[in-house]
C-alpha cells in the first residue's frame, strides 16, 4: 500500500489511523497529544522509516527560507578546514539548520562556481574561507538579503562580517622565542602570496626580526611554497648554502609536514629548531615533538556561526564587523633547540 520512494505525513497518518495535523504535532514534539495516540504515530513513523522534510517545513513556516547554509573551506581534508566545518555544523544543527560543504582548493574560479551552485539551491547564508582576491562577484551571484561571513581571511571589494586570527602577533611571538634562544638565521616557509593570511604571517616574521635588529634575508624566506616539490627545492637550496639557517618557521600546517620530512631525511630533526603555524595531528608523536602556533578553531567557527544566525534572524542594523581572535603558542621540543656552535 505504501509504495512511495519517500513516505509522507499522509502515509503515517493513514497507518496510525490519525490525522495529518496530529502526526505533525507528534513529530514536532508539541504537547497535549494523548500518550497512546503519540505512541501509535511513533510506531507508524518507525515502521515506515519516515524522515521529516525539514526544508519543506521550514519553507512553510518561513517563506523563502530553506533552513540551510553553505560553508566553503579551502580543503575539507585539511585538519584546519575540517575542524572549522565540523564546529559550524554542530552549532547549526543545534538550531535545526543543515549545512552544505564545499572545498575551494585555493582556486578562485572554483570558489565562484561553488557560490553559484549553492545560491541556486537557495541557501540562507554563506560562511566562506576565501581564495579569491575580489569578492565583488557576490553582488550578482547571491540575493542581497543572503548574509555572508568570512573566516580566516577578510573579504575584498565586498562588505561582510569577518572572523579572523591575529596572524601577525602569533608569528611575531614565535619568532621572538627563537631569537631569544640565539637564532639569527631563521628560514621562513610561506603559503600562497595572494592569500592575505600568508602575507600577514610573513609580516609578523619581519616584524620580529626588525625588533631584534636582524636584517631580513630574502634568500631564506619565501612564499608560494604550498606545493611540496617547491618546498623541497627551497629547503635543499638554503641548507646547501654557505650560511644555512639554524631554525625554520613554517607558515602553514602542510609546510610544517614538509619541513619535518625534510629534516628527517637529512637527520637534522634534533639539530634544527622548527615551529609551525596551525595544528598537525601528530605534533606530539614525532621526535622531537613539534612547537606550534595554533588558532582558536572552535572559537572562530562558533563566532562565525553566531554572526550568520544573527544576520539570518534579521539583524541588518549594524555595519560589517571584523573580529580578530588571538593565537596560542604551544612550546614543545622542536622550538627549544638552540643553534649548534
Amino acid at each position: 500500500m505504501f509504495n512511495k520512494v519517500r513516505p509522507t505525513l499522509r502515509d503515517v497518518a493513514q497507518l496510525s489511523n490519525s490525522s495529518i495535523k496530529t502526526v505533525s504535532r507528534v513529530i514536532n514534539g508539541e504537547p497535549n497529544v494523548r500518550p497512546e495516540l503519540a505512541a501509535r504515530v511513533q510506531n507508524a513513523v518507525d515502521q515506515l522509516n519516515y524522515r521529516p522534510n525539514f526544508t519543506a517545513g521550514n519553507l512553510r513556516r518561513n517563506p523563502g527560507k530553506t533552513g540551510t547554509i553553505a560553508v566553503l573551506v579551502d580543503d575539507i581534508a585539511n585538519d584546519f578546514s575540517s575542524r572549522i566545518f565540523r564546529a559550524i555544523e554542530d552549532y547549526s544543527r543545534e538550531r535545526g539548520v543543515e549545512v552544505f560543504a564545499g572545498s575551494v582548493d585555493s582556486d578562485p574560479k572554483r570558489e565562484v562556481a561553488l557560490v553559484k551552485n549553492f545560491a541556486s539551491r537557495g541557501v540562507d547564508g554563506f560562511i566562506i574561507l576565501p581564495s579569491n582576491s575580489d569578492h565583488s562577484y557576490l553582488k550578482t551571484q547571491i540575493n542581497k538579503d543572503c548574509p555572508v561571513v568570512f573566516v580566516d581571511r577578510p573579504p575584498a571589494k565586498y562588505e561582510a562580517d569577518a572572523v579572523l586570527t591575529d596572524n601577525v602577533g602569533g608569528v611575531f611571538n614565535a619568532i621572538n622565542t627563537l631569537i631569544a634562544l640565539g637564532h639569527t638565521r631563521i628560514a621562513y616557509l610561506g603559503d600562497t602570496s595572494s592569500i592575505q593570511t600568508a602575507r600577514e604571517r610573513l609580516k609578523g616574521y619581519k616584524k620580529a626580526l626588525s625588533k631584534a635588529g636582524i636584517p631580513f634575508d630574502e634568500e631564506i624566506a619565501q612564499l608560494d611554497l604550498r606545493d611540496g616539490e617547491k618546498a623541497a627545492i627551497f629547503l635543499n637550496k638554503i641548507f646547501k648554502s654557505k650560511n644555512p639557517p639554524t631554525a625554520i618557521f613554517a607558515g602553514r600546517n602542510t609546510l610544517t609536514d614538509h619541513a619535518i620530512r625534510f629534516l628527517g631525511d637529512l637527520k637534522l630533526r634534533n639539530k634544527i629548531a622548527l615551529i609551525g603555524f596551525d595544528e598537525i595531528p601528530h605534533a606530539d608523536l614525532v621526535s622531537p615533538t613539534i612547537s606550534l602556533v595554533v588558532q582558536d578553531i572552535e572559537g572562530i567557527a562558533r563566532q562565525a556561526a553566531e554572526i550568520i544566525f544573527e544576520r539570518m534572524g534579521g539583524n541588518k542594523s549594524v555595519n560589517a564587523r571584523e573580529f580578530r581572535l588571538p593565537t596560542q603558542f604551544i612550546q614543545r621540543e622542536s622550538g627549544l633547540l638552540k643553534p649548534r656552535s
